[in-house]
């Protein structure tokens, strides 16, 4: 009988920390799911990169050659419409890209601002995962965060490469999500 006591105490034991790191990781995963801004955001992806070097900054071109003017984006190049650069529209209920053209954005009303109304940000980050499931990688991610909790969010890269500097980050649509309970 003393044999069996021991026996549940070393079961309990071992259970017991394994059940508190599996409730923490359930925790997490449902607060990042209920992780969803009102607003939609813009971004853009440089689609030749090797114009001016292999380094090509689609961020660095971003800012030589576009701005948010009074809620719309201008741009400030020679040709009429902007080359190499492709646009879209996140939508952060729905976890979905919308590609528009440049005439399109025209119509979007954007606030030149890097937090949310509702004080998200839209964050990259170099690395993923963890080290004890073994998933973690050496590849830039995009997150929504809000009050030091972060979400995947699953842009278009037109060159699937992974570097921070593809993909740039426009403005908030300044049009809130509104429900329709």
């Amino acid at each position: 009988m003393n044999s069996s006591r021991q026996q549940w105490g070393i079961v309990a034991a071992l259970a017991l920390p394994l059940l508190l790191v599996a409730g923490l990781a359930f925790y997490a995963k449902i607060t990042q799911s209920q992780l969803v801004s009102d607003y939609d955001f813009v971004y853009a992806t440089c689609a030749e990169r090797t114009l001016e070097s292999r380094y090509f900054s689609c961020k660095n071109y971003f800012h030589e050659y576009f701005s948010v003017y009074e809620q719309v984006l201008t741009w400030h190049g020679t040709s009429t419409t902007p080359e190499y650069v492709r646009f879209y529209k996140y939508d952060t209920h729905t976890d979905q890209n919308t590609e528009l053209t440049f005439s399109e954005l025209q119509n979007v009303p954007l606030l030149d601002e890097e937090v949310s109304p509702d004080d998200y940000r839209v964050e990259h980050r170099y690395g993923g995962g963890n080290f004890i499931v073994g998933s973690y990688d050496r590849n830039y991610h995009h997150y929504l965060t809000k009050d030091k909790v972060r979400r995947p969010l699953d842009l278009k890269d037109d060159k699937d490469t992974h570097y921070a500097n593809n993909l740039h980050f426009i403005g908030w649509i300044n049009n809130p999500h509104h429900d329709t309970k």
